[in-house]
């Protein structure tokens, strides 16, 4: 049995809305889901209207969207039916409005929102706490994860500190014993011996030192060699040798005034500049430079040579010029001349000039003899050492001796009394008694003694085991022999004798020996010679 009551609206049925009733004032009735009726003004619900919605059950009929399709194609029917009446085409008017401002409004964001909010309160407990418990573990598991990245960080960045204060501690150590010497030292060759190297020098002094070409001009025909240096930890001999011509250049484009103003060390140790100057001319004479300079005048009564005097002068004074050093001051360098193949060429000479029957002058051309007197003369007058090479080897070697002896100079501790004392091991241990101890010790100052081997000062200990024990004895045998004899000579012979059966297990007697002890043991004179 088909019902009176008209059909819901398409619109209507798709907003779940309540047909029946007659109120046109735009409140729409929402359906709870017991089927109960309910008037929810048409406006935005806030969160407390919300929450109280939620809490009652009621259901919420929200405005959808509505198919475009159906309102459009109802739209059509209810034109071309002209029998429907107005009210008809109000209703169907305001279902169209209700569409059109449903896609202007935001109540669906809204209510997805809210949505969510319903969710989480009605989330299951047990589930919350998993979840909670999850994110905390993932939490925990980060946080592990950055700290064994930091952990890991630091312990690569203190390490690297480690190795970084190690090597600098090595390198210090290196640097005060001298392990760096042969890298701060520079060889300085003059232009023309390092072009073209007759000698070998070049190839021979590269393999250990820095070998470099520096235009001395000293104004000689000998080929000059000097050296600079500076600590390893401060650049090394590279570093020297740059800050020279670094200095060199400025000195070139200015007065020496200006010069000076720059920081040129006056006193020509360059320590102001980057560099260490050590004071030292080598100069290489070849025969023909040399000779000349060992010629005098017959006329001269002083033993002397002019000519190499002279020379000396000039090379001094030229020298304090090109470092920049004042000529009053009392710096001198320390002159080396080597001389190749000198006495050899001098015979040659002679072979020459005796040949041609004397067609020069025989004054003229000294004598070996003559080179001898010389070469002592520079070094008493000037303390100016000659060193003959009689071969490029053994010149190559000479100036790589040198070379490394001024590199080492430095370091090497200067020697005294106490480094000119035989050292001797240690003969005892810390668990021995006191006794023992001063026996060893007693045992070792008899062996500083000439003569005194181990084996004889074991003897000597094992009749006095201490140096009391021995002065004792000698006092014991002083006063005997004075009280006996009243004769001081006789005492002082008897205790001189009184080692000389000991120092063997043979009764063999070391007169000499037993002086010796008994002077060293009495002498009022420190600087008595005990041979």
């Amino acid at each position: 049995m088909e019902s009176n009551e008209p059909k819901p609206q398409l619109a209507r049925k798709y907003y779940n809305v309540d047909s029946s009733s007659d109120d046109d004032d735009g409140d729409l009735q929402i359906l709870s889901p017991i089927r109960e009726k309910m008037k929810i003004p048409n406006k935005k619900l806030d969160s407390e209207d919300y929450d109280d919605i939620v809490n009652t059950g009621t259901k919420i009929a929200t405005k959808k969207k509505a198919p475009s399709i159906a309102t459009t194609t109802m739209a059509k029917q209810l034109s071309k039916n002209k029998n429907y009446s107005t009210a008809a085409a109000a209703t169907t008017s305001r279902s169209i409005d209700l569409s059109s401002d449903s896609d202007t409004d935001d109540d669906g964001d809204r209510l997805l929102m809210n949505s969510k909010r319903v969710f989480e309160k009605r989330e299951d407990p047990k589930l919350k706490k998993k979840r909670e418990r999850d994110e905390q573990k993932e939490k925990e598991k980060q946080e592990r994860i950055k700290k064994r990245k930091e952990a890991k960080e630091e312990k690569e960045h203190r390490k690297q500190e480690e190795s970084m204060a190690k090597k600098q501690h090595q390198d210090n150590h290196y640097q005060t014993t001298g392990k760096y010497a042969h890298e701060e030292i520079a060889v300085l060759l003059d232009r023309d011996l390092y072009d073209n190297d007759p000698h070998g020098l070049v190839d021979k002094l590269k393999i250990d030192f820095l070998v470099y070409s520096y235009s001395i001009s000293l104004g000689s025909p000998a080929k000059a060699i000097q050296f600079v240096r500076k600590d390893k930890l401060l650049g090394g001999a590279k570093d020297a040798v740059e800050n020279l011509e670094s200095i060199n250049r400025i000195r070139n484009k200015k007065s020496t005034a200006t010069t000076k103003k720059i920081g040129v060390d006056n006193d020509g140790d360059g320590g102001d500049c980057g560099y260490e100057h050590i004071q030292y001319l080598v100069l290489i004479f070849e025969p023909d430079d040399f000779i000349p300079l060992l010629r005098r005048n017959s006329q001269d009564e002083e033993d002397d040579y002019p000519a190499l005097e002279s020379y000396l002068d000039s090379i001094r004074s030229q020298w304090k010029h090109v470092w920049n050093i004042p000529s009053s001051s009392s710096v001198e360098p320390k002159i080396i001349f080597l001389l190749r193949d000198l006495p050899k060429a001098l015979d040659k000479k002679w072979v020459e000039y005796r040949r041609h029957k004397g067609s020069n002058d025989e004054r003229s051309l000294p004598t070996v003899k003559e080179l001898e007197d010389a070469m002592q003369w520079l070094l008493v007058q000037f303390q100016v050492e000659c060193i003959l090479c009689s071969s490029i080897e053994l010149m190559q070697l000479t100036i790589h001796k040198m070379t490394r002896s001024l590199a080492e100079k430095r370091y090497t501790n200067q020697v005294t009394e106490l480094e000119c004392i035989k050292k001797i091991k240690q003969g005892c241990t810390a668990l021995d008694s006191k006794l023992e101890k001063a026996k060893d010790v007693w045992i070792r100052q008899l062996q500083q003694l000439p003569g005194m081997s181990e084996s004889r000062a074991q003897h000597a200990v094992f009749h006095y085991p201490t140096c009391q024990s021995l002065w004792q004895a000698y006092q014991r045998e002083h006063y005997q022999q004075q009280h006996d004899n009243d004769n001081k000579n006789d005492a002082d012979s008897s205790c001189s004798a009184l080692l000389e059966d000991k120092f063997s297990g043979d009764n063999t007697r070391y007169r000499k020996l037993s002086d010796s002890v008994y002077r060293v043991m009495t002498s009022n004179d420190p600087n008595e010679m005990i041979l």
